[in-house]
């Protein structure tokens, strides 16, 4: 993909090939191997990420530099795709599928960074994958002292990158307050509001009929009780 983006993918014109953000990341690049204090806009000023690594490349091609560091996180990106895919979705050719979607849209790293290379999104990416493939092993190994460590260097590294990298220790925070309890609550919920239903439509027409379905909502409730 990444072959045949280059070959085929005609880059970006608008402002030298900078486009929109990139004027600010370039003019940070600039900066930072000039050793000058950062002066761009919010919020690409806080990303100093990228241009960072850029700026500490040899080379005078600052265009070039981009592309190449974010080929390389573009090329991370598929692999921990791959690691987090894989504890999700058992069957591998559903995980190869996603894959080939991920690296064929148009807006993929993989595809877009031949359109315009400075840009700071796939160090954020990896960032948020690796973090994500940790938050996962943290839920079965609390105690890891190093994964903790992992994840607060990521969440740092992150940031810099893009600031919603913060997500991560959200994520962490949240993940078992979420899944185990909220679908749990939502399906005990359900007998209890088709038990309210049932009542009000059924008495409506007919005691009998409603008393009958209050006892057979309550087995329905009962036996899933017991079978857990």
């Amino acid at each position: 993909v990444a072959l045949l983006s280059w070959v085929a993918q005609r880059p970006i014109s608008y402002n030298g090939g900078r486009g929109w953000d990139g004027v600010e990341y370039y003019a940070m690049a600039e900066q930072i191997a000039a050793g000058q204090p950062l002066l761009a806009r919010a919020p690409q000023v806080y990303r100093p990420g990228v241009p960072l690594i850029v700026a500490l490349l040899p080379g005078d091609d600052i265009i070039l530099k981009f592309g190449l560091v974010n080929l390389v996180a573009a090329a991370l990106s598929v692999v921990l795709f791959v690691v987090w895919l894989r504890p999700f979705v058992g069957a591998w050719w559903v995980r190869a599928l996603m894959i080939v979607l991920y690296v064929t849209m148009w807006h993929a790293p993989a595809r877009y960074v031949f359109f315009l290379p400075i840009y700071v999104d796939p160090w954020f990416i990896v960032c948020l994958l690796a973090g994500l493939i940790v938050v996962h092993r943290l839920g079965r190994e609390r105690t890891d002292a190093w994964l903790i460590a992992g994840l607060s260097a990521l969440t740092f590294a992150g940031v810099l990158f893009r600031e919603a990298a913060l997500v991560l220790p959200a994520a962490l925070l949240t993940r078992d307050a979420l899944r185990p309890r909220w679908p749990r609550t939502a399906l005990d919920l359900l007998p209890l509001a088709a038990l309210d239903a049932f009542e009000e439509a059924g008495s409506a027409f007919d005691p009998a009929l409603a008393a009958r379905l209050e006892r057979e909502v309550l087995s329905v409730g009962g036996s899933r009780d017991e079978g857990e």
